[in-house]
């Protein structure tokens, strides 16, 4: 299987450049992100897959935002969102 890393990233367009991004814009610039800071989100994403997410809420134009849940291990709750900075802050 394809990570979404090699999924979203084609090679650049000359020799030097940075490669090219495809996909949500909001999500390439997320993982733009996490690469720019050195990290790896892979580790991440073999931990907790997508079938082992707790409740996702999908976007939709009257939240301008979605989120995800996750159960940590000692059985609290984390919620991942995204969205309007405006929507999001006053959450």
């Amino acid at each position: 299987m394809q990570s979404e890393e090699n999924k979203s990233k084609k090679p650049p367009d000359k020799e030097g450049g940075l490669p090219k991004q495809v996909g949500n814009k909001t999500e390439c610039g997320l993982l733009g992100l996490v690469l720019g800071l050195k990290r790896d989100y892979q580790p991440i994403r073999n931990q907790i897959p997508e079938e082992k997410l707790y409740k996702v809420y999908t976007f939709n134009s009257v939240r301008k935002s979605m989120s995800t849940v996750i159960k940590l291990p000692d059985g609290s709750f984390r919620m991942y969102s995204k969205g309007a900075s405006e929507i999001v802050l006053k959450k």
